[in-house]
């Protein structure tokens, strides 16, 4: 008996025409996906949830949240050029750490300009934050 494998054997990555043409879909599909983000105005996944981060650490440093933020972030004692709440950054292991929250959001909020971070209320710190998040 004999077997015969189809649209493998001339495929330098193992894989057959079908999934090249799947793979290139996505990627089709990928950049209509950011058109149509664009065009509505609104944020990718990944920008909104830092975005979401960004609003609960302001929260949290505001006191507007019950949580001691000294348990999460160590603020920086010098304040030459920061924006008032400037975390310190710890050396991780990054393999480790890197999932942690206090250890992914420190350098997105330390580039946070200080008329975003010095916000009087949460609406008012959302409305900065909009303006100067696709830069981050």
């Amino acid at each position: 008996m004999d077997v015969l494998v189809v649209g493998v054997k001339n495929e330098p990555s193992g894989l057959c025409s079908s999934h090249r043409g799947k793979k290139r879909s996505e990627e089709e599909i990928g950049a209509l996906e950011k058109d149509r983000l664009k065009e509505l105005n609104l944020f990718s996944l990944e920008t909104r949830r830092l975005r979401g981060q960004l609003i609960e650490v302001f929260k949290i440093l505001r006191n507007f949240d019950n949580v001691d933020y000294r348990c999460l972030f160590q603020l920086s004692k010098g304040h030459i050029r920061n924006n008032g709440y400037k975390f310190e950054l710890k050396r991780y292991n990054r393999d480790l750490c890197g999932n942690l929250f206090s250890y992914k959001i420190c350098s997105h909020w330390n580039a946070l300009p200080s008329d975003v971070v010095n916000s009087d209320s949460v609406e008012q710190f959302k409305t900065r934050l909009d303006k100067v998040l696709p830069r981050l």
